[in-house]
């Protein structure tokens, strides 16, 4: 059984171990199938990083950040979430991250982790990723297309695949596992 963990980390800058999460969105997979979903906005610790570059591509205010969910309160529902679909003291049974550009995410999310009092993100999901950068960068080490960019937006329009509403972290996610899909569609195992 595959169990996938795609997910997204819309944050308060680029400095993954000092920038606020801004908003965290999952979908969790087994076996391909979509199972779960997670969205949530994140007030973000005192002290965390929140620039104004940062909420501009987000759309949002700093007055917004107030009023969104405690960050352990949102952690603590993630965390069920994943529970969910994971037995985190069985060592074979972790969710495959996945997401595009997802070694940054995981550091966020790790970060997060942290902050929130948990040092064990580990328990639930993989130190392996699926990553569709990779894969890109792959199709093109390999002669595929190059394209302009490896922006999520760009990638997507090379695909076909349509994002609703750019760095929203559930519209992003939801791309992102569409262009996964698409790309592993691509590939071709030898047994």
């Amino acid at each position: 059984m595959t169990k996938t963990l795609y997910f997204d980390c819309e944050t308060g800058g680029t400095d993954s171990k000092t920038c606020a999460l801004l908003q965290l969105a999952a979908i969790i997979d087994v076996d391909g199938k979509p199972v779960d979903k997670f969205c949530s906005y994140v007030r973000p610790f005192p002290g965390d990083i929140v620039e104004d570059e940062a909420l501009a591509v987000n759309g949002l205010k700093r007055e917004d950040l107030a009023g969104f969910p405690e960050p352990r309160k949102v952690y603590a529902e993630f965390s069920v979430m994943l529970d969910r679909h994971v037995s985190k003291f069985n060592r074979a049974d972790k969710l495959f991250p996945a997401g595009h550009n997802v070694r940054y995410d995981r550091e966020v999310l790790e970060a997060f982790a942290r902050r929130c009092g948990d040092v064990y993100l580990g328990s639930f999901v993989s130190w392996k990723f699926v990553d569709s950068l990779t894969l890109l960068t792959l199709f093109e080490w390999m002669g595929g297309p190059a394209l302009a960019d490896y922006k999520l937006g760009t990638c997507c329009d090379h695909y076909g695949v349509k994002i609703e509403k750019a760095h929203d972290a559930l519209a992003d996610v939801t791309a992102t596992r569409e262009l996964i899909i698409k790309l592993a569609g691509k590939v071709k195992l030898e047994n």
